[in-house]
């Protein structure tokens, strides 16, 4: 499987992929404009804390 988004959710989407059983996970990233950033980053913490906490 081929994922691609943006850089910041690459790890998330591969995490969530694998949990639900896809073994071959491939992710490339797409370009991120620089005002979009800051909002991604702290969007993708709080994905990635909810994600190891409560599951996908």
């Amino acid at each position: 499987m081929t994922i691609v988004t943006d850089g910041f959710h690459q790890y998330r989407a591969s995490l969530i992929a694998k949990a639900q059983g896809v073994e071959n996970v491939t992710a490339y990233s797409a370009y991120t404009e620089p005002r979009y950033l800051f909002t991604y980053w702290v969007r993708e913490w709080l994905g990635l804390t909810h994600f190891f906490i409560l599951g996908s």
